[in-house]
């Protein structure tokens, strides 16, 4: 390589290295600050076309969970040691049985839809009562979680137990932390029942 070959490489990684550390013109904030716009980029031909948080087969896709995670809190929200982080879930704690079969999901009461309303066990059975729904062969769509976490098969019953405890009920035994993070970990949003039930 001769020596006009070795100063354009030298200028060139020179230039790459400096470009790498220089930030784009934008500061970023050094504390979270509540309003404002948030600005999304999403690749070319990848933007959500669904919005509720039970989400159909065809649309199960990131874009669309991404935007649902936008929009609702979920559930369970697992942090980044895969535990669940209560202090950002809609749920305060879960209990169970010895055998697995019965999960008490405890609601945080200081959760409450934009328009005031508290999230409540009721939002949670009407959630979970669409998931079954569109779990079954005739739905108009069907959910794109079916099969996954032991939803809808594992589960005999989603009860509501006062406005802030959701009871669930297995068909068979299942090890908790699994069906914690697969089966009550796939309500990645709540929808309100107040809003949303009154369709047919």
């Amino acid at each position: 390589m001769n020596r006009v070959s070795k100063a354009v490489v030298g200028v060139a990684l020179g230039a790459t290295v400096l470009g790498l550390g220089i930030p784009g013109g934008r500061t970023l904030a050094a504390t979270p600050r509540k309003g404002g716009t948030a600005v999304i980029a999403l690749l070319a031909q990848s933007a959500p076309n669904w919005y509720f948080p039970i989400v159909p087969n065809t649309d199960y896709f990131a874009a669309n969970a991404q935007a649902i995670a936008m929009i609702y809190k979920p559930l369970i929200l697992m942090g980044p040691n895969d535990s669940p982080d209560f202090s950002q879930s809609l749920a305060k704690s879960v209990t169970w049985n010895k055998s697995g079969t019965v999960y008490t999901v405890s609601l945080n009461p200081k959760w409450h839809w934009s328009n005031g309303q508290a999230v409540t066990s009721k939002d949670v059975v009407f959630t979970w009562q669409v998931a079954l729904a569109a779990s079954q062969s005739k739905a108009p769509w069907i959910y794109g979680g079916a099969g996954i976490g032991g939803v809808p098969a594992r589960i005999k019953s989603v009860v509501a137990k006062g406005p802030y405890k959701v009871i669930v009920t297995l068909n068979q035994p299942s090890n908790q932390q699994w069906f914690i993070r697969n089966g009550l970990g796939q309500f990645f949003g709540v929808a309100p029942a107040s809003v949303w039930d009154k369709y047919p």
